[in-house]
């Protein structure tokens, strides 16, 4: 969790600190609305059902199983997500406060902690731009001049090639 744009400084970073774990503690206590849990039960029991066409949905499944496998324990176990899913729908229409007790447990009560402030290095850009440029100059330096025009003229090409056209790139 966190925020951006806060003042620098121990006052601010206390303070940004203390409302997260304030609203993290009235969730807790209070709970979540039951519209609000409904819909991300249905998102989720969405994502685990649909098998899209998407390359990217075979990449999720190993990524799935990683997780397991790192620490001795079954890999193929997450892609069986039917039992748990069912326990954890009974558990919400029983009235236990399943996500109440996840809060406390991994985020509340759990003493590993950490706030980190991350500041913007607005120098950086102008660092790495001289920098890329000084490299380009020694690489320069290596080229005659008839391997530098023909650099120039195929990035042309490749520029005129990979514009835009409809969605689509022109092909050669």
């Amino acid at each position: 969790m966190g925020l951006k744009g806060v003042v620098l400084g121990d006052d601010a970073k206390e303070k940004v600190t203390h409302l997260i774990l304030e609203t993290l503690e009235q969730c807790a206590a209070t709970g979540f609305e039951a519209d609000a849990i409904e819909a991300s039960m249905n998102t989720i029991e969405f994502r685990l059902r649909s098998l899209s066409a998407s390359p990217m949905k075979g990449m999720s499944f190993l990524y799935a199983t990683l997780g397991e496998w790192n620490y001795n324990r079954d890999p193929i176990a997450p892609l069986y997500f039917e039992a748990a899913l069912a326990e954890l729908k009974a558990d919400l229409a029983a009235g236990t406060p399943v996500f109440q007790q996840l809060l406390k447990t991994f985020l509340l009560d759990n003493p590993s902690r950490l706030t980190l402030t991350l500041t913007p290095d607005t120098a950086l850009g102008a660092a790495l731009a001289a920098q890329e440029a000084a490299a380009l100059a020694a690489a320069a330096q290596t080229f005659e001049a008839t391997d530098l025009a023909r650099l120039a003229a195929e990035t042309s090409e490749l520029k005129v090639r990979m514009r835009p056209w409809g969605g689509q790139l022109i092909a050669c």
